[in-house]
This record gives structure tokens, sequence and C-alpha cells, in this order.
């Protein structure tokens, strides 16, 4: 799946060959990843909206309004369509009908990774003040604060491993692995040359993290044994 100003795009993974493009938006964005389930594709927008297509069609299917614009990773929470907005909202795949919504005052959510009923939800303050961003995550089981043990920790966007089991969070000139199970950082890299400092969130696969730097360069290091 490919995004872009207004229209989204549906290719052929093997040959790149467009299968469908459909207008997502008015005059907005579709910034966020694509999450297939149950026959649709729903993406977020940045004119704070939810978009579900037939994945083999294109056809719209519904359409719903966010407290605010989406623009990341849409996830799986429960069998319900996880929409980080200025608040966390669970959405119905069928019908795209709001289930549930959480919000933090003062605050957005930016990502969240999800790892069976629990989910660590990184919230930030520069979307809604303007100022510079102030960050943390927070822990959280079926929408509730989990109130026992270390609940909140300072961390930048995060995303969850099922290929290592381990949550990974990245910001700048620290990457840090974490157990969901713990709900602790059991490792974690300080990156003191600029040009090496991390650009996004990795990916994994045979033991080895993989790293876009903030200057374009791929970095690979090997998982440590946890």
């Amino acid at each position: 799946m490919g995004t872009g100003p207004a229209v989204f795009h549906c290719l052929d993974a093997r040959i790149g060959v467009t299968i469908w493009s459909e207008r997502a938006t008015a005059e907005g964005n579709v910034n966020s990843t694509a999450l297939c389930t149950q026959g649709l594709v729903a993406v977020g927008t940045n004119e704070k909206t939810l978009v579900a297509f037939e994945q083999g069609s294109g056809r719209l299917v519904w359409r719903e309004e966010l407290s605010g614009p989406c623009t990341h990773e849409l996830l799986n929470y429960g069998g319900l369509i996880a929409a980080p907005s200025h608040s966390l909202t669970l959405h119905s795949p069928e019908t795209g009908q709001q289930e549930a919504i959480w919000s933090w005052p003062g605050e957005s959510v930016w990502s969240i990774a999800i790892a069976g009923e629990d989910a660590l939800v990184h919230l930030t303050t520069g979307l809604l003040s303007g100022n510079p961003p102030k960050e943390r995550a927070i822990w959280i089981n079926r929408g509730r604060p989990i109130e026992e043990g270390r609940q909140e920790i300072s961390l930048g966007p995060v995303r969850y491993d099922p290929n290592i089991g381990r949550i990974y969070s990245s910001s700048l000139n620290r990457l840090s692995i974490i157990a969901p199970e713990k709900r602790e950082i059991e490792w974690e890299i300080i990156e003191t040359d600029p040009r090496r400092w991390f650009g996004a969130l990795p990916d994994s696969t045979d033991g080895i993290l993989y790293l876009l730097g903030q200057t374009g360069r791929v970095v690979a290091l090997q998982i440590p044994v946890l």
C-alpha cells in the first residue's frame, strides 16, 4: 500500500503496478501506515479522519471523524482498530464506529505498541501546545492505566516487535528495548555521534536490528541476548 496527498494507492508488491487508487481526503494527506483487517484496509489522515476501503476493489466502505490528525501507525487492539491522534480511539473494523476513547489532557498520542492486552502509549505535549515537545510513555491494559509497578517511562516513539517479543523506542540518540512482561527497559544504546543518530524505529530479522539514521544511512545492530 502507498500513501500521498489526498489519494491512497494499492500496489502489487511483486512488480509495483498500481491495482487501484482512491481519494481518501478532500484536501489533506494520508500519512499513517495502513492496517489490513477483515477484508478492509484502513488509513488515518491529517484531516482528522479514519477511512476504510475494500481491499480488492478500493471501494470506500466508511469514514469516521477523529479527535485530531492521525499520521502514525494504526494497530489491531483486541480485534478493533487503534488510531492514535489527540486521543487514543478504538474503532469497529466493520463500521468504523468508535468503541472506546482515552485522552490525557494537554497531551497527544504519538505512537502505541501493543503486546497482548497491554499497550505502551507514547504521549507528547508538542502537538497541542506549540512549544518544544515533552514526551513520556504510559502502560495501559484494555485501556485502563496500569497503576502497579513502574507505570511511566521517559521514552520516544514506540513499536512492538513480535519477532523477539520486545518493544523498541527510538529518540534521536537513544534506542531502548523494553520487556512487556516486566514493563521495564532491558537494554539501551546511547549514540554520541550525531551522524549516527536514529531517524526511525527499527525493524528486525534473523537477530539483526536495522535502523535508518538521520543522515540516511542504514545501521545494522546485533540484537542482544535478553
